[in-house]
């Protein structure tokens, strides 16, 4: 799946604060495929500002990472993906800045 430099921080709001432990081993594999490298963090400068409950990336503006990463992820994966978006569209619960995302996670 070709992830954008945004959509590799956005996806984490896809995932459940709680849940099973099938699924928590679930997102554990997905997280080490889709987390940025320490070698990626330091090549785009990245950092995480944490302001209350809200935490916010940054990293440096000139290096403009419009890049798409090439991501393999299961079919197991993609379907807990999109079972997940479908919950949360089913209550309402996506938020706007994940829109393009979940879209091109429904695509599959």
């Amino acid at each position: 799946m070709k992830l954008t430099f945004i959509d590799r921080i956005l996806i984490s709001e896809l995932y459940p604060e709680k849940s099973n432990m099938v699924t928590l081993r679930l997102i554990k594999g997905m997280r080490e495929k889709v987390d940025f490298t320490p070698p990626e963090i330091l090549k785009y400068k990245m950092n995480t500002e944490v302001q209350g409950l809200a935490r916010n990336v940054t990293w440096d503006p000139e290096l403009n990472p419009l890049v798409d990463f090439d991501i393999t992820l299961t079919d197991s994966e993609i379907g807990y993906l999109q079972d997940r978006i479908n919950e949360l569209d089913k209550n309402s619960s996506i938020p706007s800045t994940l829109l393009e995302l979940c879209e091109k996670i429904k695509q599959g």
